[in-house]
């Protein structure tokens, strides 16, 4: 046990006694300390491989020399502009969400058969810890893991278990770190292994919605045009838009105004520049109603699917940009 060194001395002890307990503290920090850095370094070289770009393995190497120094990662990495006023809180939080961390999980095939659900926890886990974010889910207590892991006809809030992934099966892993007072919040469905020709025009479609619905938000400029467009073409292809979910702003708080819902309420939202908010519709091929375990996992039918793409979303004045 840590013997803190807040506490007065007990001066009712010998002088000799009072010396050896403030060694004892002292060398008990400079092991920790030690193993504390090798801890790095070993987690370093186990989940980053050598075939990363030079620029992120010069990262790394700098937060290991001063993992305190928040400016340890260059901005250069990452895909926002650093001028702008209204991504520039995001430029260090976002660099660990959708880009590089999400794909990193298929980069290093962290995503595959044969891997248990709770080892892609605590990959993703260190991966924030590693550059500095805060893991806000497990730290805020909201829930025991890092990550979110909704398998197959999980829909969303699926809590990683002790099972290991099989091929053709589908995993959404959900994140939301905290970065220099800023929220990141991202998720991605992954495929494991070869999915059936079915099942992979699901994932797509759910990613490709998003992509289609920014085009639309920068002609419309109003949040409840969303509803109509999402539901109408997931009927044209079989599928449905889950309305039980919604997107949000997000900033300083991980929920913020607007709340983005995916079914039109006929009460325009009017898009202003300087807005920041998910789009995150969770897209099923079930017929049936949702229904919720005693965990608060979101499930649809067994032996039907669910597929979520999270993207995060500036507005500007020229028009929308993706930030994850």
């Amino acid at each position: 046990m840590f013997l803190p060194l807040d506490r007065k001395p007990d001066w009712r002890h010998p002088p000799i006694v009072t010396l050896l307990l403030i060694l004892a503290n002292l060398v008990c920090f400079f092991v920790l300390q030690i193993n504390d850095d090798q801890y790095r370094h070993d987690a370093v070289n186990y989940y980053f491989s050598s075939d990363l770009p030079e620029t992120e393995l010069s990262a790394y190497r700098r937060y290991l020399e001063d993992p305190a120094n928040p400016t340890a990662f260059p901005d250069s990495i990452g895909y926002l502009d650093a001028s702008d006023a209204t991504t520039q809180g995001y430029l260090l939080s976002m660099l660990i969400i959708d880009g590089p961390f999400l794909q990193q999980l298929e980069a290093e095939k962290i995503i595959k058969p044969g891997v248990n659900e709770q080892d892609i926890d605590i990959f993703c886990n260190n991966y924030i810890l590693l550059r500095g974010g805060d893991p806000f889910l497990k730290s805020s207590g909201l829930y025991e893991s890092t990550v979110l892991i909704s398998r197959n006809n999980k829909a969303f809030h699926g809590i990683p278990e002790d099972h290991v992934l099989e091929e053709g099966d589908i995993v959404t892993v959900d994140v939301v770190l905290r970065k220099n007072g800023w929220f990141g919040d991202g998720a991605e469905t992954f495929e494991v292994g070869k999915c059936s020709e079915e099942l992979s025009r699901l994932v797509r479609f759910s990613k490709e919605i998003i992509i289609d619905s920014v085009r639309v938000l920068e002609e419309e400029r109003n949040l409840d045009v969303l509803g109509d467009f999402i539901k109408e073409h997931c009927e044209k292809e079989g599928f449905r838009v889950l309305e039980e979910g919604a997107g949000h702003g997000i900033g300083r708080d991980l929920h913020e105004e607007p709340l983005v819902r995916y079914v039109s309420t006929g009460e325009p939202c009017q898009l202003k520049t300087g807005m920041v908010f998910t789009l995150e519709p969770v897209i099923t091929n079930c017929p049936s109603a949702l229904f919720y375990d005693k965990r608060e996992t979101a499930l649809v039918k067994k032996g039907y699917f669910a597929s979520q793409f999270e993207y995060t979303v500036a507005v500007h004045e020229e028009g929308l940009k993706i930030l994850t």
